[in-house]
Parts: C-alpha cells; sequence; structure tokens
C-alpha cells in the first residue's frame, strides 16, 4: 500500500540521519508532491546528500519545493535545471544569506522567499537592483519576508513583484514624515516592523488607504498620539479579517483613550482587543506576554471583556519560578517551557500551570535530589532538558537519578579542558539523547568523546573556545583558526566502528562576548540496528 501511495509531502527537516536514509531508500521521486530540505545546524550536508541520490527534475509530481539555508554547492546544482522544474512547481526558499539569492534563476523562479540573519540585518537593496537589470525577477514572487528594506526598496520591489500577496519586512526604515504608499493592489497580508521613526495616523491612512485587498495587517513601532484614536482606525480597518498592533508613545487620559477601542466594532463585531499603559498601547492577545513568572499580573487598562482573561494566560507558553509562589487565580495551561530560578516552594507549582504540557525544562538554580525527582515525574510531555547550573553541583543534586524520556540535552555551562568526569555522569544521567547541544567546550577531544558516548546521538552542536589554561591556549586557537584540522582531529579520535554516517560541518564564530568561539555541527547516524533504535 505504501508503495503505491501517490501523495507524499515529505519534511527533512531536523530528521535524524537513520529516518532520512529509510525514507530516500523506499521512496520514489514520482511520488512526491511537497518536499523540504534543510542544511540547518541539526542536518548539515543534507542537500548534497539528498542530491546524490536524486536529481530534482525527476520529481515530476511535486507541486512545492521548500529549501532552508541550502549550501552554496547545492544551489548551483539545482540552479541549472530550475527554470524548467519551476514551471509547474512552486518554491520556496529560506537563507540566512542573500547572497546565495542573487542568482538570477532563484529570484525569477521563487513563489516565497525568507530572509533574515540572525547577526545582522540584509537589506533588499541587493534584491531590488538585480531585478532592475532583470526585469522577469519576481514576476511570480508571492510571499516575502525579510529583515530590513527602506521604504524606497519596498517600493520598487512592489512594482516588479506583480503577484505579491504577503509581505513582511522586521526592520523597516523610515525617514521622518516619509510617504506611506505601497503599489500593491493585490497585497492581503502586511506585517511591518518599524524601530527608527514614529509613525502617524496620516501615514497608516495613506498606506491602508491603496491597499484594497488587504485582509491581515500587523504592525509594531514608535507613534505619535493620534493613533490612540479607536474611531478612526474603526473607519479604517473595517475590511480587516486580523489587525494587531503595538505602538510605543506617551500615554494621557488611558481611560478616555479605551473607550474610544470599546465600540460595539471592536468588542462585538471584530472582537479585537486592547491594552493601554503610560508608555504602550497594543493589541491582544497577539502582542501579550508569552513569557510570565510568579510576579505576573493581568494589565490594568484593557478592554478585554470581565471573565475573558483566560485569552492572556493561554498565550503565555514559557514560565519562569523566580519567587517563591504567590497565592492567585492565575492558571496557566498550555506552558511549553519551564526556568527554575528559585527554588524555595514547589507545593503550589501545580496549583498555577498545567505540567502535562511542558517540553522544555530549564534549570537555572540548585535543586535538592528529592524535588527534582519530584518535579520530572510530573512532566509526562518532557524531552528537553537545559543546564544553566555549575555542572559539579547539578551531578551532585542528581546522584542515582536517570532521566531517560529527554531526548534533548543542552548545556549552557563550560566543559574544560580533560574532564572525562563530566562525560560519564551526563551519560549516565541522560541514555537517550538524540540531539546535544554544547554551548561552550574548551575541549576538542571531549566533542570526539561526547560524540561516541551517547548511543543513540543523531546530530550536535559544539561552540568550541579558548581554554582557560594558558599551556593549552595556544594549541586550541590554532585549531579554531584552521576549522579543517579541528575537524579532522575530531574525525580521527570517534571510534568510526561506532559510525555508519557522519556529516560535519563549520560555522562562523560569534559577533559577541569575548570568548569568542567557533560552531561545529554534526549530523551522524550510529551503527544499530533499525529494530534497537525504533524501539528506543
Amino acid at each position: 500500500m505504501l508503495s503505491a501511495y501517490q501523495g507524499y509531502q515529505l519534511s527533512f527537516k531536523s530528521i535524524s540521519r537513520a529516518q532520512f536514509d529509510l525514507i530516500c531508500t523506499h521512496i520514489k521521486p514520482d511520488q512526491v508532491i511537497s518536499l523540504i530540505l534543510s542544511d540547518s545546524d541539526d542536518t548539515p550536508g543534507q542537500s548534497e546528500l539528498f542530491f546524490s541520490r536524486f536529481q530534482i527534475t525527476d520529481f515530476t509530481r511535486t507541486r512545492m519545493l521548500k529549501l532552508i539555508n541550502i549550501g552554496s554547492a547545492s544551489l548551483e546544482d539545482i540552479c541549472r535545471c530550475f527554470r524548467e522544474f519551476a514551471k509547474y512547481h512552486r518554491i520556496s526558499i529560506e537563507s540566512y544569506n542573500a547572497r546565495r539569492l542573487s542568482q538570477d534563476v532563484l529570484l525569477s523562479v521563487a513563489t516565497q522567499i525568507k530572509i533574515g540573519a540572525p547577526e545582522r540585518l540584509i537589506s533588499c537593496a541587493e534584491i531590488t537592483s538585480r531585478s532592475f537589470a532583470f526585469p522577469v525577477c519576481l514576476i511570480i514572487l508571492r510571499c516575502l519576508t525579510i529583515s530590513q528594506s527602506s521604504m524606497d526598496d519596498l517600493k520598487s520591489i512592489c512594482k516588479l513583484a506583480l503577484r505579491l500577496t504577503s509581505l513582511k519586512v522586521e526592520n523597516l526604515i523610515l525617514n521622518a514624515n516619509e510617504e506611506f504608499l505601497l503599489s500593491a493592489q493585490q497585497l492581503r497580508r502586511l506585517v511591518l516592523y518599524c524601530k527608527n521613526v514614529p509613525v502617524s495616523m496620516n501615514q497608516m491612512e495613506q498606506l491602508l488607504m491603496n491597499l484594497p485587498q488587504l485582509k491581515y495587517f500587523e504592525i509594531s513601532a514608535k507613534g505619535s498620539f493620534d493613533l490612540t484614536n479607536g474611531y478612526l482606525w474603526e473607519s479604517l480597518t473595517y475590511k480587516l479579517v486580523t489587525f494587531n498592533f503595538n505602538f510605543w508613545l506617551k500615554i494621557a487620559g488611558i481611560e478616555e483613550i479605551l473607550n474610544s477601542f470599546r465600540t460595539l466594532f471592536w468588542i462585538e463585531r471584530k472582537k479585537w482587543f486592547v491594552v493601554a499603559t503610560r508608555k504602550r498601547l497594543f493589541s491582544i492577545p497577539h502582542f501579550s506576554k508569552k513569557i510570565a513568572d510568579t510576579y505576573f499580573q493581568l494589565p490594568l487598562h484593557t478592554t478585554i471583556p470581565h471573565g475573558d482573561e483566560t485569552l492572556l494566560f493561554d498565550k503565555v507558553t514559557y514560565f519562569i519560578l523566580n519567587n517563591s509562589l504567590i497565592s492567585h487565580q492565575n492558571y496557566f495551561r498550555y506552558i511549553k517551557t519551564l526556568e527554575i530560578k528559585n527554588t524555595n516552594s514547589f507545593e503550589n507549582l501545580s496549583t498555577l500551570i498545567d505540567l502535562n504540557h511542558v517540553e522544555n525544562f530549564i534549570l537555572s538554580s540548585s535543586m535538592n535530589h528529592s524535588t527534582i525527582a519530584t518535579l520530572m515525574k510530573s512532566m509526562p510531555s518532557l524531552q528537553q532538558f537545559s543546564i544553566n547550573t555549575e555542572l559539579q553541583k547539578f551531578f551532585d543534586q542528581t546522584k542515582n537519578l536517570c532521566f531517560e524520556q529527554i531526548r534533548i540535552l543542552e548545556i549552557n555551562q563550560p566543559i574544560i579542558d580533560g574532564n572525562f568526569y563530566v562525560i560519564e555522569q551526563l551519560v549516565r544521567l541522560f541514555p537517550n539523547i538524540e540531539i546535544l547541544r554544547v554551548n561552550s567546550i574548551r575541549w576538542k577531544l571531549g566533542i570526539a568523546r561526547l560524540l561516541d558516548k551517547f548511543e543513540n546521538l543523531w546530530s550536535a552542536s559544539f561552540r568550541l573556545e579558548k581554554s582557560s589554561t594558558p599551556e593549552t591556549d595556544i594549541d586550541v586557537l590554532s585549531f579554531i583558526r584552521n576549522d579543517f584540522d579541528v575537524l579532522n582531529f575530531i574525525r580521527n579520535e570517534i571510534d568510526y566502528e561506532k559510525y555508519e554516517a557522519f556529516h560535519n560541518r563549520c560555522r562562523p564564530k560569534s559577533t559577541t562576548g569575548q570568548n569568542q568561539g567557533k560552531y561545529y555541527d554534526f549530523w551522524i547516524k550510529k551503527r544499530v540496528s533499525f529494530s534497537l533504535y525504533y524501539s528506543n
């Protein structure tokens, strides 16, 4: 039945090498209608491996192809046959590197482009300049997400991308009193984040009056006081289905302002609710807090009807225990991440949050043996554990414990040179780890040992830093300068009999902090039987 099925939608984002090989062995290209490939941190080199087995032109029934941070070599191979392939396919591209998208063929065939950089913002000026040189570029683009743009660049893109229906700009650079005009009659979704100068109601009128098809509008910006007039917004947004705003501005007469957002239009017809403080006016629940702690309080000034406060509680997915629990009626039903910064009292924790949904546990404070054992048993969905405390103290507090349910482990305390005890204790505590992230290690041999010891490991990422020991500083720094030497050293030190496949990659060093290092990513496959692998 599976071999005859003709509608597979394959996503290889964050997948183990064993599962990847299993799927690629049994799936035929003409069975696939949707395909996602990713060269992200946990699957380095995936696209190159995939295209060593398949040709993109073999996927004759595929209607959607999504490429996430694909390496340059793979993009060059894809580009050779992209134009013919794109006639019948939707192409979606996500990249942190704008240069990878500079090829004319990519711009001309992509229906969706997302450009973002975690370390620096990328302007869309390069895209617009190349598009003017090659007018066919952007002609079928429908969705665009970009980190940074000027208003002039946006206008240029809208003129070229005649089918653009969704546009998101994470940092729109505006000049004071600049006209807010976009020529995009077909645009249905618009998200703008403006950080440099305040926007005014006059600019909002200019923008919305020229976007007749717009149904979703989201904006976050500094603002002038005239943006607090709910009556004016009503006349501008009556055609919208969704309207989310977050304005930073000085507010006087809070209740008078909120009254303009309490009309039947806002409360009954649209069900758009607003919160006002002295420095901020924003819609909820979209812009309400997603992180809460033991000091959490409901907003004092809001248009939300009495009894509907659960809208605010249900938006919170991250809870921080940073003080002894205070008795109140708050209850958070959808907490995914629980961080412990204070361990004085856990007695009433289950009356404050629903522990059944917690997937990620972050320990940022010392915790006694019985407390951590009891708490871990109370979280049946828990899969990820983050250690933010001193490793030796953590090991002392977890003697005779074993966290078999944990699949993802993140270590935010440094692992120093020669500390084999740390490796032994981590493997003892977390025997079933599949994904490992070590954000500070000063021991290249330790990387090889950690890769070897975790039997179920398939993805690992390490930030290698210089050692605090003077005599090892020169050694480690010389390796950091030469990525090939580091990776070659690790490959020579691992126990190759344990591995069926081994992929690795180096990422650029961090741009923040004094002790900078480089990131080394690994995508591996251990020599274990499939029955044993999947029984775990």
